[in-house]
């Protein structure tokens, strides 16, 4: 009687990346601000890797290191957080052209404002979304220029200066100009007026460009 004596096959084990990783882009747009708000919502999501930027969104592509790398290692299979379609893209083209190439390679694309959501519809269905999204987002980041603008240009004509405060008068500025014509130095001119020599030049950078 032939028995067989049973074997066991060695299989070769090998990594393959987590599907279903969760990973996130964010962006604040002034020095002044910081990620800990969109990093805490991020982490309670279960994001397990983030990526951010710290620029404004009228910024150019190649400035966005962050959000460059985020779309170079972001892999199939792997969902993409963001806060709203607009850190994807200036306008309507790029927002399209990203996320086009995201669901290409096989990746979902999750908003925290609630409007999408690729995981939850056929891919016929999230094209036309991201389309009218990055539409509206396109609208919106227009209206805000425009009424920056206006705002800017209301505040200029009412005799205001637009940007950073001086730190000092116009009859000061008048009196270091004056002073400044008789020859007199820079530190002169500061430790007279309580200035500091670099806010002096200023106001005699600015004076003079504006003569």
């Amino acid at each position: 009687m032939i028995t067989s004596t049973p074997q066991t096959l060695a299989f070769q084990s090998v990594e393959t990346p987590c599907r279903n990783t969760k990973v996130a882009y964010i962006r604040c747009s002034s020095s002044t601000q910081d990620f800990t708000r969109q990093k805490i919502k991020m982490e309670t999501l279960g994001v397990s890797k983030i990526y951010s930027d710290h620029i404004t969104g009228r910024s150019s592509y190649k400035d966005r290191e962050g959000l460059s790398k985020c779309l170079e290692e972001i892999e199939s299979g792997q969902i993409l957080y963001v806060d709203d379609l607009s850190r994807l893209g200036r306008n309507m083209v790029e927002m399209v052209v990203e996320t086009t190439k995201l669901l290409e390679k096989g990746c979902h694309i999750v908003t925290l404002d609630g409007r999408l959501n690729t995981t939850q519809f056929p891919a016929e269905i999230v094209k036309l979304i991201i389309a009218v999204l990055g539409y509206g987002a396109e609208m919106n980041l227009r209206d805000i220029n425009r009424r920056c603008k206006e705002g800017a240009e209301l505040y200029r004509a009412k005799g205001n200066h637009w940007g950073r405060k001086h730190g000092y008068t116009n009859d000061q500025a008048k009196t270091v100009m004056e002073m400044r014509s008789q020859d007199l130095g820079y530190g002169t001119i500061a430790r007279s007026m309580g200035m500091t020599v670099s806010m002096v030049r200023r106001i005699i950078k600015r004076y003079e460009v504006a003569a």
